[in-house]
């Protein structure tokens, strides 16, 4: 699965807009159609997009996995959408972090450097949950090669201005 993340992260970076042909080629490796398996999965990255990426990136996250409904009731913090590989081994939550579109990725445990969870006397405390970009300043990592391909995948394809009517030459 990594070779063809990597080739389709390729493909992208040689054009200046996402194709419908690429965004095929996601759907195959990427559904939205989340297994119990991302249940088991640990946090190790995570990104607020700034507020003028918001809008575009939420079109862009629509257009790709078409989801039959998304609840907006609370945009100050919700999930909008959960999306992983076929294989159910790597995940991305898509939600609103005080109204701003935001990315957790999470892999295999074994493969996650550093636990986010700490356990205090009664209970346990997950860190990142609240905080977009805590990981990275906690030294917390995915070892396997592939989390950062997915990752690197999904923000290309968030972030990446598509190509929607060629004929009006609209994009978003």
């Amino acid at each position: 699965m990594i070779q063809r993340m990597t080739k389709l992260l390729t493909s992208m970076e040689k054009r200046k807009l996402v194709t419908e042909s690429q965004i095929e080629a996601l759907r195959k490796l990427v559904t939205s159609e989340v297994t119990e398996t991302e249940s088991r999965l640990r946090q190790y990255f995570s990104i607020r997009l700034e507020a003028a990426q918001t809008p575009p990136g939420l079109y862009r996250l629509l257009h790709i996995w078409r989801p039959a409904s998304v609840d907006f009731s609370d945009m100050y913090k919700t999930t909008l959408l959960q999306v992983s590989t076929t294989d159910g081994r790597f995940g991305c939550d898509f939600d609103l972090f005080k109204y701003e579109l935001t990315l957790y990725f999470y892999a295999p445990p074994e493969t996650v450097s550093k636990s986010m969870v700490i356990m205090l006397p009664g209970s346990e405390l997950t860190l990142g949950t609240s905080l977009p970009g805590l990981e990275g300043r906690l030294g917390i990592i995915c070892t396997d090669p592939a989390g950062k391909v997915f990752s690197d995948l999904i923000l290309a394809f968030i972030t990446k201005p598509h190509e929607v009517y060629l004929g009006n030459e609209f994009y978003v």
